[in-house]
């Protein structure tokens, strides 16, 4: 459970009428993601994880879906659904190259792993 979980079940817990429940909720979660940008000032790459949770009333398979194709969905079609911020912290230039490549992605996408002498025919 992550912590804006654990916080969004106290809040419930406290039995609040339900519009209050929800803007207590909600503000707890900006805190929380105000909170973690604070965390990470001055560092050059970022990672950031999300929490999609999208609610249907019938068992489609969105596996292969895109974000974007989610979204649409919910804002304009038959899901509902929100984006849950669960972590945003700095990350090392040797990290992040680590997490480039686990994503299929090569290292140059941020312009690491090129040596100095090729950066000036480094087409970004």
């Amino acid at each position: 459970m992550s912590i804006a979980e654990t916080i969004a079940q106290e809040i419930e817990n406290l039995n609040l009428p339900q519009d209050e429940t929800l803007q207590a909720i909600t503000k707890a979660r900006q805190a929380l993601a105000n909170l973690a940008v604070e965390q990470v000032e001055g560092t050059t790459f970022y990672r950031a994880v999300f929490t999609v949770e999208v609610l249907m009333d019938s068992k489609v398979d969105i596996g292969n879906w895109s974000l974007a194709d989610i979204e649409q969905e919910i804002t304009d079609g038959q899901f509902s659904g929100f984006v849950e911020l669960d972590a945003f912290h700095g990350v090392s230039a040797d990290d992040m190259e680590v997490l480039l490549a686990s994503q299929g992605s090569a290292p140059e996408f941020f312009g690491l792993g090129i040596d100095r002498e090729d950066e000036d025919n480094f087409d970004a």
